[in-house]
């Protein structure tokens, strides 16, 4: 006998017009729109992901080009610093290898050095090198004695005053007749198998300056240890000097300033804690001292990597490379060539320190990535869930109350 359900009878309402719906088929209807938002949902988590991907992506690349550019473009002013160096002094031997005062001081100690005997020649070493005053004067020695102690004041200011080393004089025989800082090499003959420091920087600038052709023409030797200056590395400017005549009367040389050098490639604003600039010569030696270094890197170091090699063969370049410490990192170099010496000028910085700024963005990445996760995980579990119940369940659940 069928029982009927009291609870489903509302007063008012004419029940035959009711026609239950079919459950079985609501059931399945609403599966599969579970299923249909899932699969969008999926859809959508995957296409979230991929945009956010990218979005951080391009972030990430142009963060990335930004500090690379900032180094490239560091690299590019040490460049044009340091030929902005290279070519001052250029123009300074120029200019005073021909100026009246120059010209008047060589032609002086010229004409007093010709008529030394090679006995006053040692003597005026030992005087001035080693400060022992001879036992007796000629009249030429007194002579030159006098000129220099006239002339030497202004000369060594001279020298102070543009940050040289030192300043040379040659005749034209090679011998070494004034030198501002009187070292071993003061009084020496500069031509080829003439003297122990014939072979050394200093002897080829003298040389190649007296075989040029033009006489405002300036010749560069690169840095090498140099035995007179305690065997630091030297660098040498010369040129012909010249008097208002044309008439080729010696060689006026500088040594160039190692500490204006350094001061050049120094300058670290913007390039943080690991961040440094160098020049790099031809023999892969380090031509400055770095500044992140304890130890002498000048003609010590030796830098062999990729930047450097295009660099010397005239390309620019950015690479990771193996820092002058050993840590990874990234190196950007450019070429330089000065009077026919190309060398590489670099500027370096840790991978460590140039990744530092782009971990805020790496971090809300992964978090973005993380919630974007959790949220479609929820979501896909939620729709997972087994529907509510149904009409039919309710009529069941009355007939077997009844």
């Amino acid at each position: 006998m069928n029982q009927r359900i009291p609870s489903l009878r509302t007063p008012g309402i004419d029940h035959k017009k009711i026609i239950l719906e079919d459950t079985a088929a609501r059931q399945s209807e609403i599966q599969r729109f579970n299923k249909r938002l899932r699969i969008g949902l999926i859809l959508a988590t995957i296409a979230s992901f991929v945009a956010l991907s990218l979005y951080f992506s391009n972030i990430w690349k142009r963060e990335n080009a930004a500090l690379e550019s900032r180094l490239e473009t560091y690299t590019e002013l040490r460049d044009q610093t340091l030929k902005r160096f290279f070519v001052s002094l250029e123009n300074e031997v120029k200019l005073w290898s021909i100026h009246p005062d120059i010209v008047k001081d060589a032609k002086n100690f010229i004409k007093d050095w010709e008529e030394f005997s090679p006995q006053e020649i040692e003597a005026i070493r030992q005087e001035y090198i080693y400060k022992k005053l001879p036992t007796s004067l000629s009249d030429v020695y007194r002579d030159y004695n006098n000129f220099h102690a006239e002339v030497h004041p202004t000369l060594d200011k001279f020298n102070r005053h543009h940050g040289y080393y030192d300043v040379f004089i040659f005749d034209l025989e090679g011998n070494l007749v004034y030198t501002v800082e009187k070292e071993d090499d003061y009084g020496y003959n500069f031509q080829t198998g003439r003297s122990i420091y014939a072979d050394t920087g200093l002897g080829r600038i003298f040389r190649a300056a007296l075989s040029q052709a033009d006489h405002n023409a300036v010749v560069f030797d690169d840095f090498e240890g140099y035995a007179p200056s305690a065997g630091d590395p030297a660098a040498f400017l010369a040129s012909q000097i010249v008097d208002e005549e044309k008439q080729l009367i010696g060689v006026y040389a500088v040594q160039v300033p190692i500490d204006r050098f350094n001061e050049v490639l120094s300058h670290s604003q913007g390039l943080g804690e690991t961040g440094q600039s160098y020049l790099v010569g031809e023999d892969l030696l380090m031509r400055n001292q770095a500044r992140l270094s304890e130890t002498n890197t000048m003609l010590t170091t030796q830098v062999e990597n990729a930047v450097v090699k295009e660099a010397l063969e005239g390309r620019r370049s950015l690479k990771k490379v193996k820092l002058v410490n050993g840590d990874a990192g990234i190196a950007a170099a450019m070429p330089l060539t000065f009077k026919g010496v190309n060398y590489a000028v670099v500027t370096e910085m840790s991978l460590e320190e140039k990744r530092a700024p782009l971990r805020p963005y790496v971090l809300f990445y992964v978090a973005s990535v993380v919630c974007l996760l959790l949220f479609g995980l929820i979501a896909y579990v939620i729709l997972r869930a087994r529907p509510g119940r149904t009409l039919q369940d309710l009529a069941d659940m009355g007939g077997q109350e009844s």
